[in-house]
């Protein structure tokens, strides 16, 4: 049962609660990019006009929205808890609960949603696929494999000279390092890359930086120097 005030009908900008969180799993669906944290945003309002319904949602939209049946809210994908399960389990080289926790990522925009908490995990931001297969099971090789096959099974992609495209599909030029080298985001946190890792999409080049967009919507930058295009 549900019991927080901020659950009741209407959900509007403001609300908050397990019902926005299973409202914007849903949208997910055909706004892969919503951040799913429970807070009814400018993202959710934003995904409910694309999805072409009203940003006042009542008991009835929601149960069509969701499929759910009233008062029967289960949320099984809780991305938040997620991201400190998988980024405890990296931290301990715990290989089988890092596994277990990449098997309930179903899609791409789970992975995303994941890894946007996972990133403020740690001193240092590092996504997901960086962390697990550079840093803490670098020297794993039979660990790696086992992780490489449910990224892959998640849906990001890897080239034949095994460089992780952080998009899954690739609609654009994508940006790759040609060195090791820094890339900066949004809260100016410094995140090592190393040399040969696909980042994302362009979208500008200014004053000796490059701006692309990663797998999540994330806005960052990174030297021109250290990047070419594939």
């Amino acid at each position: 049962m549900l019991s927080s005030a901020s659950d009741s009908f209407p959900l509007k900008r403001g609300s908050k609660g397990t019902r926005v969180t299973a409202l914007q799993q849903a949208l997910s669906k055909t706004t892969p990019s919503i951040l799913i944290d429970g807070q009814f945003g400018p993202q959710t309002a934003e995904a409910l006009k694309n999805a072409g319904f009203p940003e006042l949602v009542d008991e009835t939209l929601f149960n069509k929205i969701t499929g759910v049946t009233k008062n029967t809210v289960q949320v099984v994908f809780n991305p938040s808890s997620l991201a400190l399960s998988l980024y405890s389990a990296a931290q301990s080289k715990n290989l089988t609960q890092v596994l277990s926790v990449l098997k309930q990522l179903k899609s791409i925009s789970e992975y995303s949603a994941v890894n946007e908490y996972y990133k403020k995990q740690g001193f240092i931001s590092k996504t997901i696929v960086n962390d697990l297969l550079e840093y803490d099971f670098k020297s794993n090789e039979a660990a790696k494999v086992q992780i490489r096959n449910e990224l892959l099974r998640i849906g990001l992609k890897v080239s034949s000279t095994g460089t992780w495209s952080l998009q899954g599909l690739r609609l654009y030029k994508d940006l790759i390092t040609i060195r090791e080298t820094v890339v900066t985001d949004s809260r100016n946190n410094r995140i090592p890359v190393r040399r040969n890792t696909i980042l994302g999409d362009e979208l500008e080049v200014a004053n000796g930086m490059t701006w692309f967009k990663s797998i999540d919507n994330s806005i960052l930058k990174v030297p021109t120097q250290d990047v070419k295009y594939t």
